[in-house]
């Protein structure tokens, strides 16, 4: 299984969110929202070294970890496709226009198009 599989089935596991940080207990808690109680997800324990804002942001960024995950995962997934367009060789053979006769390819055609749209979605 590849690493990009991996998280995918990990992510997929996982509760479903939206999560949210909860910061009432000894260091707070992760929980998932739901309609009629909130789910504990994880303890955030804390040993007192960090500051509060730091806890509070290593909480946050756990809690938005599947959100994040799955926005990273679908940016892969189109630059992966746009690099295949670009890794095909035969995108690069030289085709002939009818009315013309000028020889362009598949990548000529396309001029960077695919490249540029998947740089749009960053």
């Amino acid at each position: 299984m590849n690493k990009l599989q991996e998280i995918r089935e990990a992510l997929e596991a996982a509760t479903t969110g939206p999560w949210s940080y909860d910061p009432s207990g000894f260091g707070g808690f992760i929980i998932y929202d739901h309609t009629y109680f909130n789910r504990h997800i994880a303890a955030i324990v804390t040993d007192g070294v960090e500051s509060k804002e730091r806890e509070e942001a290593n909480a946050n960024l756990i809690a938005h970890a599947p959100e994040y995950l799955s926005y990273l995962l679908q940016l892969v997934e189109t630059q992966a496709k746009a690099l295949e367009f670009y890794a095909e060789r035969d995108n690069y053979m030289p085709m002939i226009e009818r009315v013309t006769g000028t020889l362009f390819s598949k990548a000529d055609e396309d001029c960077g198009q695919r490249a540029r749209a998947t740089l749009g979605t960053l």
